[in-house]
C-alpha cells in the first residue's frame, strides 16, 4: 500500500515537472517569435488598469449639421506636475487643435500647466491655453465677447464656441448696448481710435497680427488694455499665423520618403510679392540673389503674373514646378512669421528661404530642418551656392521634408482660448500702462540681413560699382540723381532710387553687367 502511494506521488511530481518544462518551452518559443509582447504585456496590463476614464459625447456644431464627437479626460486624472508644459506624448488622444484631432481636457479644479507669459517665458502656451477648461465654467453664467471689427468669418452667437472645451460664451458685434455690457472686448490693432468708456467688469484685449512697423502707431489709454493677443510669445494670448506641432515630440523626423518630391520640378526659386519697398530691403536681396540663381518674381514687383483671385492655382503651380520659395517678410521683427512661410512654402513642398524674424523664432514654430535662413549665409552668393548644391541632389532636397508624417499645422483657436480664460476664477487683474512701448520696444531690425554691400546701403554700393551707369527719363533725357522716373521709357537701361527707396512707384533697374533684372511695382 505504501509502495503504491509512493509511486503515485512520484508520478505526479514527474507529471508536474514535465508540464512545467513544456510551459517553459512554449514561452521560450513565443519569446523568440515576439519578444516585445512578453516584455511589455505585464507593463501594458498595469497601464490598462490605470488608464484614464474617457467619456464620449456629441455636440451639434450648427443647426442641421452632423454630430461631432469629442473626448474628454476626467477631472480626477492628474498627469502633470506643477506648471509644467503639456507634452503630446503624455496625452491620451490627439488634441482638437489638430485638423483631425478631437481630444479635450475635462474640467480642471486645479491648473498644473502654464497659461500666462510670466509662468513660462519664451514658450507660446498654445496647447495649454487651448485645452484650459476650469471647472468653474461648467455652471457659470454666459459670458459675452465683443469684437469691434474683423473676424467676419465667425458667426455671431454661440456657434464659434461649440467646438471648444468651454462653451459658455456668446460672440457679439459692436453696438452701444453690447459695448456697455460685454464681458470682454477685442480691439483690432488700435484701442485709441475707439470712443468707448471702459467699465470695471470688462476685460479689454488688443489684437494685432501686423508687425510693429505697420500697425499700432499710437498708445492706448493708460491701463485700459488687460490682455494682448499677438503672434509674439510674450503676449498674454499667443496667436501665431500657424504653428507646426509634432504628434509625439520624441519623434521629429521620418527618413523614409515614399516618393521623390523633387521629381518634375524644373525651376529653382519663386516669389509672390506685391510690396516692392519693404523697409528691410528684401527686394534688393532678391535682386542680388538673382545674379547667381534663377529667381522668378510674380506679382506687382516682377514681370510674371499670378492673379490674387486665383491663389489656389498659383500655389499649385509653385508646388509642381519650383523647389525653393522666398519667404521674405516685410519687416524683420521678433516672432513675426506669416503665411508666406507656412502656406506658400511648407504646405506646398517648397523649401522656404526665410528673412524676417531671428532663426531661433522660426525654430519654435517650424518642423526640424525644414528651411534656410539668410542669416546663415555671408551673402546672397553664398546662399545661391547652397541652393545649387541642393538642387543637384534629390536626396538632399528630400531631406528637408523628413518631417512629413510626424505632425501637423495646428489652429490657434483664438475664440476658444478667449472663452476659457475669461471663465478662469483666478483671472489676473492686470493692465498695460503703455502698450506702445511694449509693442515697439526693441521689436524690429531696421536693416536687412545678408549681403552688407547689397542691402544695408544699396544706393551707395550699387552706384559706386557702376559709375558708367546713367539715368534717363521716358524720353531719353538724362535726369539728376533722386529724380523720380515715370513708367515707360525708350528701352535704355535706367536706374534710380529716391531717398531710401521708399517711393511706392520707384523703378529699380540696373545694367545687365550687374545681373539685376528690371523690376517695377506699385503697392
Amino acid at each position: 500500500m505504501f509502495k503504491c502511494f509512493s509511486s503515485r506521488l512520484r508520478f505526479r511530481r514527474i507529471y508536474k515537472s514535465q508540464l512545467l518544462i513544456l510551459l517553459i518551452f512554449i514561452m521560450l518559443v513565443g519569446f523568440l517569435k515576439n519578444p516585445t509582447y512578453f516584455l511589455c504585456s505585464s507593463i501594458g496590463r498595469k497601464l490598462e488598469e490605470h488608464k484614464p476614464t474617457i467619456s464620449e459625447y456629441s455636440e451639434e456644431t450648427s443647426p442641421g449639421s452632423r454630430q461631432e464627437e469629442f473626448r474628454e479626460l476626467s477631472s480626477d486624472t492628474h498627469y502633470f506636475s506643477s506648471l509644467v508644459p503639456l507634452k503630446m506624448s503624455e496625452l491620451p488622444g490627439l488634441p482638437y487643435i489638430f485638423p483631425n484631432g478631437s481630444f479635450m481636457l475635462g474640467p480642471q479644479d486645479q491648473r498644473n500647466f502654464p497659461i500666462h507669459p510670466e509662468e513660462s517665458p519664451g514658450y507660446d502656451r498654445l496647447l495649454e491655453q487651448s485645452l484650459f477648461n476650469p471647472s468653474a465654467a461648467q455652471n457659470a453664467e454666459m459670458k459675452t465677447i465683443i469684437v469691434t471689427s474683423g473676424f467676419g468669418w465667425f458667426r455671431s452667437g454661440r456657434e464659434p464656441f461649440l467646438r471648444c472645451p468651454v462653451k459658455n460664451c456668446f460672440l457679439g458685434r459692436p453696438n452701444e448696448v453690447l459695448l456697455e455690457e460685454g464681458d470682454l472686448v477685442v480691439f483690432i490693432n488700435d484701442v485709441f481710435m475707439q470712443r468707448t468708456h471702459k467699465h470695471s467688469h470688462q476685460t479689454w484685449v488688443l489684437y494685432i497680427l501686423e508687425s510693429p512697423l505697420h500697425a499700432h502707431e499710437r498708445s492706448s489709454p493708460s491701463h485700459s488694455v488687460n490682455w494682448t493677443a499677438t503672434y509674439r510669445l510674450d503676449s498674454d494670448i499667443v496667436t501665431p499665423y500657424s504653428k507646426w506641432m509634432y504628434f509625439d515630440e520624441r519623434i521629429q523626423s521620418n527618413p523614409i520618403i515614399l516618393h521623390n518630391l523633387a521629381q518634375n520640378k524644373t525651376k529653382k526659386v519663386a516669389w509672390l510679392v506685391s510690396n516692392c519697398n519693404a523697409k528691410n530691403a528684401r527686394m534688393l536681396y532678391a535682386q542680388e540673389l538673382s545674379k547667381y540663381i534663377q529667381v522668378d518674381i510674380f506679382g506687382d514687383c516682377g514681370q510674371l503674373k499670378c492673379p490674387k483671385d486665383k491663389s489656389s492655382q498659383c500655389l499649385e503651380m509653385l508646388r509642381k514646378n519650383y523647389k525653393f520659395y522666398l519667404s521674405f517678410e516685410n519687416s524683420n521683427c521678433k516672432d513675426y512669421i506669416t503665411e508666406k512661410f507656412f502656406l506658400n512654402a511648407l504646405r506646398n513642398n517648397l523649401i522656404p528661404i526665410v528673412m524676417g524674424a531671428d532663426k531661433d523664432d522660426y525654430l519654435k514654430v517650424a518642423p526640424l530642418n525644414s528651411f534656410l535662413h539668410v542669416d546663415d549665409f555671408d551673402s546672397p552668393k553664398a546662399l545661391a551656392e547652397k541652393l545649387h548644391e541642393i538642387d543637384a541632389d534629390d536626396h538632399k532636397f528630400n531631406a528637408y521634408f523628413e518631417w512629413h508624417g510626424t505632425g501637423d499645422f495646428v489652429d490657434t483657436n483664438f475664440m476658444c482660448v478667449l472663452c476659457g480664460m475669461l471663465h478662469d476664477p483666478d483671472k489676473r487683474t492686470k493692465s498695460y500702462e503703455d502698450t506702445l512701448t511694449w509693442w515697439h520696444g526693441n521689436a524690429c531690425k531696421h536693416k536687412s540681413v545678408g549681403s552688407r554691400e547689397c542691402v544695408e546701403k544699396p544706393e551707395r554700393s550699387i552706384l559706386a560699382r557702376a559709375p558708367h551707369m546713367k539715368k534717363y527719363d521716358a524720353s531719353g533725357t538724362k535726369v539728376q540723381h533722386g529724380t523720380r522716373l515715370p513708367p515707360g521709357g525708350t528701352g535704355k537701361r535706367r536706374y534710380t532710387m529716391k531717398g531710401r527707396a521708399n517711393d511706392a512707384r520707384a523703378i529699380y533697374t540696373a545694367d545687365t553687367k550687374l545681373g539685376l533684372e528690371s523690376r517695377a511695382g506699385i503697392t
